[in-house]
């Protein structure tokens, strides 16, 4: 599902190059660039749906990968072999 978001949202913005010779980006967050250019970042950018499904699935792949990893972390430590009491 995760690997889905991000070739679908690669895809999205490879088909609109390949058309259109550029990305169309249209989503404007003004209240979002008020706070950037509050803090002399400039403007904040302007992106599309293909943007946000690329950005999440890398996100979430990432929060799964370092959950994943906690995890298999915490069976070996449950699967240490315990030593005998005399």
């Amino acid at each position: 599902m995760v690997l889905t978001m991000i070739a679908s949202g690669a895809i999205g913005n490879a088909i609109d190059g390949f058309t259109q010779g550029k990305v169309t980006d249209m989503i404007h967050m003004p209240l979002l660039s008020s706070i950037t250019n509050a803090l002399n970042a400039g403007d904040f950018p302007i992106f599309n749906l293909a943007d946000i499904y690329v950005v999440l699935g890398t996100l979430a792949l990432l929060a799964l990968s370092l959950l994943d990893e906690r995890h298999e972390k915490r069976a070996q430590a449950g699967a240490a072999p315990s030593h005998p009491q005399n």
